[in-house]
């Protein structure tokens, strides 16, 4: 972002020099010069900064193994089995279209990126459990930090990238999650028994709300700000 880039540029005039994560940051907790501005003016105690420190690095560490796990197990239950299915929908389309026609390159495509994105994320999954492994069994804060900020975040990162391509791929009607376009803009409405009783509907569904007796639903977009 602009932010960053200024930061950046501004990096040589600070005294503290330029910490992209917070991992950075919170290893200068204990640094003489950053410890002597809280122990001169009788703010913290050095055990209280190093136990401040610590508590801050252990916090951050568990915050990334948790949504760590959270995306294993959406990636692993919910997209990589549609992510699937898709393919072999795609493998099936490509047998047929070459049985009709000679020329079947935009199904080969389809199918061949399908797979890339699909294997890609099964092995991202394998790399980001790996590291979260290695994040349960490191001995202290320091270390659980770093390897959150050096291992686990960029396979997490990974894991994304394939997540999204996927996303684009796939039909929306099969996709698991809440698209950004249901997220903002979309909405369910409460069709009521009785004429023109229609509400909007205060939750947020997947491609299928929840039945009620006697409730229907509408959806629709709601224009973007500006529109």
């Amino acid at each position: 972002s602009g932010i960053t880039v200024r930061l950046v540029a501004c990096a040589p005039r600070n005294p503290f020099g330029f910490m992209a994560t917070t991992v950075d940051a919170l290893e200068r907790y204990n640094t003489p010069e950053v410890m002597d501005v809280f122990l001169r003016q009788n703010v913290l105690t050095e055990r209280e900064m190093l136990a401040r420190q610590e508590i801050l690095l252990d916090t951050y560490a568990k915050t990334i193994a948790i949504e760590a796990s959270l995306m294993l197990d959406m990636s692993r239950t919910q997209i990589l089995p549609v992510a699937l299915q898709e393919q072999a929908a795609a493998a099936d389309l490509v047998l047929k279209t070459r049985a009709v026609s000679t020329e079947a390159a935009m199904e080969e495509e389809r199918f061949t990126c399908l797979r890339g994105h699909t294997v890609g994320l099964n092995g991202a999954l394998s790399a980001l459990e790996q590291q979260l492994a290695a994040l349960r069994a490191a001995a202290d804060a320091h270390t659980t930090a770093r390897i959150a900020r050096d291992g686990v975040v960029p396979a997490m990162q990974a894991c994304r990238e394939h997540c999204d391509a996927l996303e684009r791929m796939l039909n929306a009607a099969v996709w698991p999650l809440p698209s950004y376009a249901e997220m903002l803009w979309l909405h369910w409405s409460l069709c009521l028994p009785g004429p023109g009783m229609t509400i909007p509907a205060r939750g947020r569904f997947p491609s299928t709300p929840p039945a009620f007796p006697g409730v229907t639903y509408e959806r629709s977009f709601r224009s973007p700000p500006g529109a």
